[in-house]
Parts: structure tokens; C-alpha cells; sequence
């Protein structure tokens, strides 16, 4: 009887250990904070233009990314007073992000440490990692829209559940 128990137990709390997992790997909605660091970036051209990006962290994926953009876009659109937005330019690549260590009696790039990469000690080989970056210069305008254009607030109406509940497993 008694692994029956255990295994009531056992199942459960996996199962919960799995869900927190997935959870915490989700990435996450946020300003690009450094170089290298998954989240969004953007410059202004004019005052109707802006160019917008994001960048995914390995765990991200494609659509995962677009998406971002595409909320991305639709605040500064809303954020900058307009109702629409529509892509002048849009490119999603791959990019591969190595770490190289300094030349000798240099500090590390960026002014970071490298134990903040997870490098402890000599490293034979400088880690590496691949990740989405979907980049697009976008138009805004009030009015009536243009055909192919995107109405900013139905865009972050539609995408807030998702990205507010990516905020909220960060924390």
C-alpha cells in the first residue's frame, strides 16, 4: 500500500515541479537591457517612423519573437498618440552570438564580468548561442489606414494577455 501512496504523492508534485519549469523558461516581454540580452529596442526616424527590434533569447521562438515586434510596435504606435501603424520593412533572421574572451590586460566586453556568462576559469572554446531578431521599420498615421496597415490598440488588445503573463512569471 505504501507505494501507492508514494506515488499519489509523487506524480503531482512532478507535475507541478514540470509547470513551474515551463513557466520560468518562457521568455520574456522587456526593454533589451544589454548587449547580447533578449528583449526589444527602438529609434525613432520622424516623427512618424520608427525603427523597431527585437531580440529572443535561445529558448525563444520565431513566432514567439514576431509577435513581440508586433506588440512592440503597436505601443509605440498608441504610445506616440497615432491609431495605425503599417511596416515599411520587416526582416526576422537568425543571429549567433559568440563570447570571446579580452585580448590579455583588457577587461571583458561590455564591461561585464565573465561570471556573469556562467565562464568559470579558462574556457577552451568561447560559448555561443543562436537566437530570432526580427527587425522592422514602422509608419504611423491617424485615420483611415492604409491597406495592410495594423490598428495599434486592436493589436495590443489582442497580444496583452499573453505578453502581461510573461511580465508575471518573471517576477
Amino acid at each position: 500500500m505504501q507505494p501507492l501512496l508514494c506515488r499519489g504523492l509523487v506524480y503531482p508534485l512532478l507535475a507541478a515541479l514540470a509547470l513551474l519549469a515551463g513557466c520560468a523558461s518562457t521568455p520574456v516581454y522587456s526593454p533589451q537591457g544589454a548587449p547580447f540580452a533578449s528583449g526589444y529596442a527602438q529609434q525613432r526616424v520622424d516623427e512618424r517612423h520608427w525603427r523597431v527590434e527585437y531580440y529572443g533569447s535561445p529558448r525563444a521562438s520565431r513566432a514567439l519573437v514576431e509577435r513581440y515586434l508586433l506588440f512592440r510596435s503597436a505601443e509605440l504606435t498608441t504610445g506616440s498618440g497615432y491609431q495605425w501603424f503599417a511596416t515599411i520593412d520587416h526582416l526576422t533572421d537568425t543571429e549567433i552570438v559568440i563570447y570571446a574572451p579580452p585580448l590579455p590586460g583588457r577587461a571583458p566586453p561590455h564591461g561585464g564580468r565573465y561570471g556573469d556568462l556562467g565562464m568559470r576559469g579558462p574556457v577552451s572554446r568561447p560559448p555561443s548561442f543562436d537566437r530570432f531578431v526580427s527587425r522592422q521599420t514602422i509608419e504611423m498615421g491617424l485615420g483611415a489606414a492604409p491597406p495592410g496597415a495594423f490598428n495599434a490598440s486592436a493589436v495590443e488588445q489582442l497580444l496583452a494577455p499573453a505578453v502581461l503573463q510573461s511580465r508575471a512569471h518573471a517576477g
